[in-house]
C-alpha cells in the first residue's frame, strides 16, 4: 500500500473517531438529582404539605451568539442565558420549576418533618404548601474558537479547553397556611459554580450542575425549615 493511501486512511479513520467522539459529548444533559436516605422517626408536625411547581421570577435576557461558530478569526464567543432550560434546540433537558420542587418535596418528606409531604400541580391539595419561587438559573459561558470557527471542534477533541461556565441557581422557598395565605416561613436560597470545561479533563461538557448545586443548598434548606416547624411546635 502506497504511503499516501496509508495517510488518506489514516486522515480518513481519524476524522471518524472524532466524529464519533463528538458527537457522543454531544448528548443531551439530563436532571440527575439523589435525595437523601429517610429519617426513622415520628414526624414533627402531623400536617400533610403539598410542594406545588415553582413560581416563575427569572429574568429573561438570552444574548447568544452561536452563529459565530462559522466566523473564522473569532477567538471566542460569550452567551449569557437566564433560562437556559427555554433555549431552542438546547441540550439541556429539565424543567426547573418542576424538578427543583420534587426534589424538595422528597428531601422533606424523607426528613419526617409533616405527616406527609408530596409534589402536586394543585395549589391546595395539602393543609400547608411548600411553595417556592425560581429566581435565577443564569448561564454566562464562553466558547473558545481559537480563531478556526467550527474546526475547533477538532481542538477540543484533542484535548484543547472548550468552553468555559458559570451557573446561578438562586430561589425562594415559603410555608404557607393555604386558606389564609399567612407565610409562617421563608428563607432565600443562592450558589453558583464555575469550571472550565474540556472532552478530556476539568469538567464534563455533560453535566447539568444545577441537579449538583441544588444538593449543595439541601443541607441549609433542610435545616432552615426544621428549625422553622420546631417553632411552631412550641407556640401550638
Amino acid at each position: 500500500m502506497s504511503p499516501l493511501r496509508v495517510s488518506a486512511l489514516f486522515i480518513l479513520n481519524l476524522s471518524l473517531s472524532l466524529s464519533l467522539l463528538l458527537s457522543g459529548c454531544a448528548s443531551s444533559m439530563n436532571w440527575k438529582y439523589q435525595p437523601g436516605p429517610a429519617v426513622s422517626r415520628p414526624p414533627l408536625l402531623a400536617n400533610t404539605v403539598a410542594v406545588p411547581p415553582m413560581l416563575e421570577g427569572r429574568p429573561s435576557e438570552n444574548s447568544g451568539n452561536g452563529w459565530l461558530i462559522m466566523i473564522p478569526l473569532v477567538l471566542w464567543r460569550s452567551s449569557v442565558t437566564d433560562r437556559p432550560d427555554m433555549v431552542e434546540n438546547t441540550d439541556l433537558r429539565f424543567k426547573p420549576h418542576e424538578e427543583i420542587a420534587k426534589a424538595v418535596a422528597q428531601e422533606v418528606e424523607n426528613r419526617r418533618l409533616f405527616k406527609t409531604v408530596t409534589y402536586s400541580d394543585r395549589d391546595g391539595s395539602g393543609e400547608l404548601l411548600i411553595r417556592g419561587k425560581l429566581e435565577s438559573t443564569r448561564l454566562d459561558e464562553t466558547v473558545y474558537q481559537y480563531g478556526f470557527a467550527f474546526l475547533a471542534h477538532y481542538l477540543w477533541a484533542l484535548g484543547l479547553p472548550a468552553r468555559t461556565n458559570h451557573r446561578y441557581l438562586s430561589f425562594t422557598l415559603e410555608l404557607v397556611e393555604p386558606l389564609s395565605q399567612h407565610v409562617l416561613w421563608e428563607k432565600t436560597y443562592r450558589t453558583d459554580w464555575s469550571a472550565l470545561v474540556s472532552l478530556w479533563w476539568g469538567a464534563s461538557p455533560n453535566d447539568i450542575r444545577y441537579d449538583g448545586m441544588l444538593k449543595e443548598l439541601m443541607p441549609a434548606v433542610l435545616k432552615d425549615l426544621e428549625e422553622a416547624v420546631k417553632g411552631l411546635t412550641t407556640k401550638r
